[in-house]
């Protein structure tokens, strides 16, 4: 496989690997000491009905897909394509976070001793495959020999 169409995969596999992200564990904790409990970003309303993130995690499903299409068939976007994908992406999963565990509910009762929050695996997931889209980016053409 050429260097180029090598590189091509790697980031849209990166691309693709961020956006399934949504569907790992975005946060965990146990209520009352008893319940354990962990919802993805598409369970978020079952946490707080106000906090719907399904509609924003689809249309970055669909700007992904978009993405990777241009990565492929117009190669002097692609660079624009992956950088614009992978900003939305941080941006969403910034906003997701803050909404979550900013949320002044849950905060209270986890200020009460009423349940415990952490950080789920697909935030931490996240985070490293955007370093990874970002490095592969900027540094690919250096870092794959032919």
């Amino acid at each position: 496989m050429k260097k180029d169409m090598l590189l091509k995969v790697i980031k849209v596999g990166l691309l693709l690997l961020f956006a399934i992200g949504f569907f790992f564990t975005f946060i965990t904790g146990t209520i009352m000491g008893l319940a354990d409990y962990s919802y993805n970003a598409f369970q978020l309303e079952e946490l707080n009905p106000d906090k719907s993130a399904d509609v924003f995690v689809i249309i970055f499903f669909v700007i992904t897909i978009a993405g990777a299409i241009a990565i492929f068939m117009k190669p002097e976007y692609e660079r624009i394509a992956n950088l614009a994908v992978l900003g939305l992406g941080l941006v969403l999963l910034v906003v997701l976070y803050l909404q979550v565990f900013n949320d002044s509910d849950l905060q209270s009762l986890v200020d009460l001793g009423a349940m415990t929050t952490k950080i789920g695996f697909g935030i931490i997931f996240q985070i490293i495959i955007l370093i990874l889209g970002f490095v592969f980016e900027f540094t690919g053409d250096k870092l794959i020999k032919e």
